[in-house]
């Protein structure tokens, strides 16, 4: 069957595979990504399907060359690029370092075609860990910018030295996406030791949330905030901030030009601290900043309410419930194919010398 597969593909794209018949688990992040093409390509989505990385993976994510035409000195980032998949791994799996360590875009350039249409309806992601230096401008941890709806679910982001860490909606490759097409939610899940020079999380206009998840021991530069809701909706709930020190205010909500909405509630903290001297009416312990001028910098609207401060109240927060199972989807519709000029706007994926190879895939941050 997958030589069947790997001819009809390379009539059709010009792709080359060398793929093992359906291995049980994956040791590279560029493998895992070119298994769920093979199944998006052939029109194979409408069932669930699990991706999983082989317990005790270390992945060492390299960095793109000028032109996004290659990574160097490592493998490639995560990637979700099809839609009803959970993507997981069962006891360790480290994703270390890179200018970008999970990637979900809309597109994928395929030589001189574009596979066009790539959403991420119902997708999990479980079980992995994030860590190292992605300390780069216009970089982070994550950026989701394709349609669809992602639970990170059991993660752990830690000892990470970053500009920013999390993007909705957004990245340097990516412009505004002015419709709301993208919820991604982090449930159960760890980040601990992170410094940064701007903003930890970023919501544009599409749907981002927190629930059940510790944050310990963050440290941030010069004017910041730690959740910035630009439009769309933004909820923290029952989660825990312990050792926070932050610049203007945790919660910023932007409704420049669209409206925001933000919910912050139940929230156990124990040792946060802002930067009064940026924002000098932060007043209070944890504080929510607005704008809503556009000529006017950020205003303190009021104080976070509804949290108990007290080290031990973390403990109290409802023990993780199992993963919520994933629901068959529709069928997406099969991709298609243009032709189009190569472009080097973008994050690329370009050819490994391994054992699995697929020659010519470009990871578009963009959209078409």
């Amino acid at each position: 069957m997958t030589k069947i597969l790997a001819s009809f593909l390379f009539l059709t794209t010009g792709i080359s595979l060398a793929l093992d018949n359906d291995p049980d688990c994956f040791n590279s992040t560029f493998a895992l990504l070119e298994a769920q093409l093979v199944d998006f390509i052939s029109g194979n989505t409408a069932e669930v399907k699990e991706y999983e990385m082989c317990s005790g993976t270390e992945v060492d994510i390299g960095l793109p060359d000028m032109n996004f035409a290659s990574f160097s000195g490592g493998d490639y980032p995560l990637v979700a690029a099809r839609p009803n998949a959970i993507i997981s791994c069962y006891g360790s799996c480290i994703l270390r370092g890179g200018f970008i360590q999970f990637a979900a875009a809309p597109n994928l350039a395929v030589g001189d075609n574009v596979i066009t249409g790539i959403s991420v309806e119902n997708v999990v992601v479980k079980g992995f860990t994030f860590t190292g230096n992605v300390d780069y401008t216009g970089g982070g941890s994550l950026a989701v910018a394709a349609p669809g709806d992602v639970v990170f679910q059991d993660c752990t982001w830690k000892d990470m030295v970053a500009t920013d860490v999390l993007a909705v909606g957004f990245n340097a490759f990516v412009p505004v996406v002015t419709d709301s097409t993208i919820e991604v939610t982090f449930r159960d899940s760890a980040f601990k030791n992170i410094k940064l020079e701007s903003v930890f999380a970023t919501n544009r206009r599409q749907s981002m949330s927190f629930k059940h998840c510790a944050f310990d021991n963050f440290e941030a530069n010069g004017p910041s905030f730690f959740f910035w809701c630009d439009g769309g909706s933004c909820a923290f709930t029952d989660n825990c901030l312990s050792n926070i020190t932050y610049g203007s205010a945790l919660f910023y909500r932007d409704d420049v030009p669209l409206p925001a909405a933000f919910n912050v509630s139940n929230i156990f903290a124990d040792s946060v601290k802002l930067d009064e001297s940026i924002l000098a009416e932060a007043t209070c312990d944890l504080s929510l900043a607005i704008n809503n001028d556009v000529d006017s910098n950020c205003a303190f609207e009021g104080c976070v309410d509804d949290i108990v401060f007290d080290a031990s109240t973390c403990s109290l927060i409802p023990s993780m419930s199992p993963s919520t199972p994933v629901t068959t989807m529709e069928p997406t519709s099969v991709p298609t194919m243009e032709p189009t000029e190569p472009t080097s706007t973008g994050l690329s994926l370009g050819q490994q010398p391994r054992k699995v190879v697929l020659v010519g895939v470009f990871l578009l941050m963009m959209i078409m």
